[in-house]
């Protein structure tokens, strides 16, 4: 917002406020300790009386704020807001064979049956590794093709969740209960999903549904109920989000 913007009635705009230091040559003028110093921040203005419609782009997405595509079809909890582009986790896992999200966690959310996270999981360092190698890639991908072409949200790109997006979400670094910490992760983060980050040499970081960030062998098998799953991360334009 800049000096002079009509501020509509029911509208809300950003400010941005910059404090500096002022430049003393005089070193007797400042302080000899540490001081706590109380700033008070006032803006003058004239509301306009003519009402303004918030459209979707201005809307502010909050950690955790749930929205669902095409109706209550396909359901996310945001992560980030980050101006118009939205960061998001999908409320379920995505079931392999339709390429949907499927809320019954013991049937039909067994999205993954392979026994390897990649093809080739050779000259792979650790850090964030989910790539086009990753058997779990054409699932996410299948996914991604479900939201662009059948639901028409042009804009979304599907990934994993990575370790830092966790860590960010509530969990300790280096893995542990997230749900131990003053500020917990939300218990919509609980469910026993792969991450996309690598955390040693035949690891890769998962949740836990007991609320750990751990890490298995990236030869674990998934294919019964108690595996680890699927559950996507999509970044969405604000203007697709219904």
């Amino acid at each position: 917002m800049q000096v002079g913007d009509t501020l509509l009635s029911g509208q809300i705009k950003k400010i941005i406020i910059t404090i500096e230091y002022k430049d003393i040559t005089d070193k007797t003028l400042l302080p000899s300790e540490d001081k706590v110093v109380d700033i008070d921040f006032r803006v003058k203005y004239v509301q306009s009386m003519l009402l303004h419609t918030t459209n979707k782009i201005e809307k502010t997405y909050r950690v955790g704020d749930k929205f669902c595509l095409n109706g209550n079809e396909e359901c996310f909890y945001t992560i980030t807001d980050n101006d118009d582009i939205v960061t998001a986790l999908s409320e379920c896992f995505v079931n392999q064979s339709t390429s949907r999200q499927q809320s019954d966690s013991r049937i039909v959310c067994l999205a993954f049956y392979e026994t390897n996270y990649w093809v080739n999981s050779n000259n792979y360092s650790n850090g964030f590794v989910y790539d086009s190698n990753s058997n779990l890639f054409d699932p996410v991908e299948n996914y991604e093709d479900y939201l662009k072409n059948t639901l028409g949200k042009t804009s979304v790109t599907a990934s994993l969740l990575s370790y830092h997006q966790a860590v960010d979400l509530g969990c300790p670094s280096g893995g542990g209960s997230c749900k131990d910490k003053e500020n917990p992760a939300p218990s919509w983060f609980f469910k026993e999903a792969w991450l996309g980050t690598r955390a040693n040499y035949n690891s890769i970081y998962v949740i836990q549904t007991n609320g750990n960030l751990s890490y298995v062998g990236y030869r674990t098998g998934v294919g019964g109920i108690y595996g680890y799953k699927i559950r996507p991360v999509i970044t969405i334009s604000k203007a697709q989000i219904d």
